[in-house]
């Protein structure tokens, strides 16, 4: 995974309009070669030349029923007492106002 650091190198050598070989030449004398290869940076100079930015679209899919608060609580259900059943959890989650089936807290 490239670190946005280099993103943000990348699309600068880019704007100075340096080739994609120059700029992984460039990267790896800085040592930022070892997270990044020559096909990373032409990656990410084609993904800014189309969105105009290189930071990640959208994720198409569903959103999650359970938000990370929601998450977090029945994790730590499980670690009080982790012979607790799902229909368990999912009665204690309805008192806390979020309605799920028990097959969303599995």
């Amino acid at each position: 995974m490239v670190s946005t650091y280099t993103h943000k190198r990348i699309q600068s050598l880019h704007e100075q309009n340096l080739h994609p070989v120059e700029i992984f030449k460039m990267l790896k004398g800085e040592d930022l070669a070892v997270t990044c290869s020559y096909q990373s940076v032409a990656r990410i100079i084609n993904k800014l030349k189309l969105t105009g930015s290189t930071n990640n679209l959208p994720r198409s899919g569903r959103p999650r029923k359970v938000n990370p608060e929601a998450k977090a609580f029945i994790e730590e259900q499980m670690r009080r007492n982790d012979e607790a059943t799902s229909q368990e959890i999912q009665k204690k989650l309805a008192k806390r106002g979020l309605i799920v089936y028990a097959s969303t807290v599995q």
